[in-house]
């Protein structure tokens, strides 16, 4: 797990954020509230996806606008297992670690599970979270 990571605010505005995840050279910041609660998760993707495809002044368009909501966690004392089950589930890269009082303590990413796994395990592991489902849409 990371114990050394950025946040933004909510009220940021996404050329902010994509500012400070090219000088930190991050993809992704979890949005926290004044009480540093994780609300949220910006990734560059998201930044890419939800501000330049659809043409949204980025100077203008709060973090809170273009995030995702309701980020995947975990809380410091769960296991790796329980960590992998919840990327497995969401299908997701990284999950966020809160405390006891909900505050952000950490993030563990893909490349942390696969530090500590077997080869053969995180390899399996890798194959089921990386499966995609195709979707059509209308």
């Amino acid at each position: 797990m990371k114990q050394q990571i950025l946040s933004i605010s909510p009220n940021a505005s996404a050329n902010d954020a994509a500012r400070k995840m090219k000088l930190e050279g991050i993809s992704c910041l979890p949005v926290c509230d004044e009480q540093g609660r994780p609300i949220g998760v910006l990734t560059d993707r998201d930044i890419v996806v939800r501000v330049c495809a659809e043409r949204l002044d980025g100077e203008h368009t709060p973090v809170e606008q273009v995030m995702t909501k309701h980020p995947v966690r975990c809380r410091l004392d769960s296991t790796v297992e329980h960590a992998e089950e919840l990327m497995i589930h969401h299908r997701t890269r990284r999950i966020l670690v809160t405390d006891g009082d909900d505050k952000l303590a950490g993030i563990i990413t893909l490349a942390d599970i696969a530090q500590v796994e077997s080869p053969l395990k995180s390899a399996r592991w890798l194959r089921e979270l990386s499966a995609r489902r195709f979707r059509i849409e209308r």
